[in-house]
């Protein structure tokens, strides 16, 4: 009888918690995100502009074509890369943990192509308040500093390249400002002959090759570049020239390359920098604004 009573319990609490956890998965609902139907095209770009900064994207197709906003955090540019492309969907996940979703659809000529998500208004014009990714040098301000960098004074000749036909690149100065490093730069030429510059190269490269693994190279593409003398360095007139970049650094196992070309010639420069010359940075001494926008 004491077994019978014993088996009978067990099951009532069995029973209990079985109804309890039957009730749980009754009650939870799983909330549905309504996707918001936006038509795009080829020949127009549309702009969504969010309440926050976008983190990361999903596409729902390589026909699809998105770029976040250079500079801006929140500002998601959306294009189909031809035209009559099928209908597909859209992911944005933003940095206050929302998700959104868009239902996309080809159209020729969209009726709305500025969607604003920060006020619930779907497009109020010029109302969106836009969030920079960081505090850095405007546009201006970064053109201001290479042309004042430009005819500064040398702090140092090295690192160089070699000599190719008796011209040379060297490091003038490593400046830092506001989240924007700049590199002077001198192409001096000994030669009789003329070195027309025709354009600079700059990269990310291993220091070393193993027998088995190929060499990696990641392009570095400045935001400004500055040159004298037309680009032309003769006896009497280097070229003076200043490359401005977003501020990185590199790790000892790599050089950042720049590669400067000449123009129908074959003399090629190339100037490996080590971390520790990006480290050796300055600030550079400016006077005042009104003097820099003078200039």
């Amino acid at each position: 009888m004491l077994h019978y009573f014993k088996q009978l319990f067990l099951f009532a609490i069995c029973f209990s918690t079985t109804i309890a956890i039957h009730a749980q998965e009754q009650s939870y609902i799983p909330t549905v995100i309504a996707p918001m139907e936006l038509s795009i095209t080829n020949i127009e770009t549309s702009v969504l502009i969010f309440p926050e900064a976008i983190k990361s994207i999903d596409r729902g197709s390589k026909d699809i074509l998105t770029k976040v906003v250079k500079d801006v955090s929140n500002v998601l540019k959306l294009k189909a890369a031809f035209e009559n492309i099928s209908p597909t969907n859209l992911h944005v996940f933003t940095a206050d943990g929302k998700v959104y979703a868009f239902a996309l659809k080809y159209t020729p000529q969209p009726a709305r192509l500025t969607i604003d998500l920060t006020n619930g208004t779907n497009g109020a014009a010029n109302s969106s308040p836009v969030k920079f990714v960081k505090d850095r040098l405007n546009d201006s301000e970064i053109k201001q500093y290479s042309e004042r960098i430009a005819s500064m004074k040398a702090i140092r000749k090295w690192p160089h390249s070699q000599k190719k036909g008796g011209s040379r690149l060297s490091l003038h100065g490593t400046y830092l400002k506001d989240g924007v490093l700049f590199f002077q730069l001198s192409v001096t030429n000994n030669a009789e002959l003329p070195y027309h510059i025709d354009f600079a190269r700059t990269y990310i490269r291993d220091k070393r090759k193993t027998k088995r693994a190929s060499v990696t190279e990641k392009e570095v593409q400045p935001l400004y570049k500055k040159m004298t003398s037309d680009g032309i360095s003769t006896l009497d007139h280097p070229v003076n020239m200043v490359l401005a970049f977003d501020q990185f650094t590199i790790a000892d196992g790599k050089y950042f390359v720049i590669e400067v070309f000449e123009k129908n010639g074959d003399r090629v420069l190339t100037c490996k920098l080590k971390g520790k010359h990006l480290l050796r940075v300055r600030e550079p001494q400016l006077t005042t604004a009104q003097e820099m926008a003078a200039n």
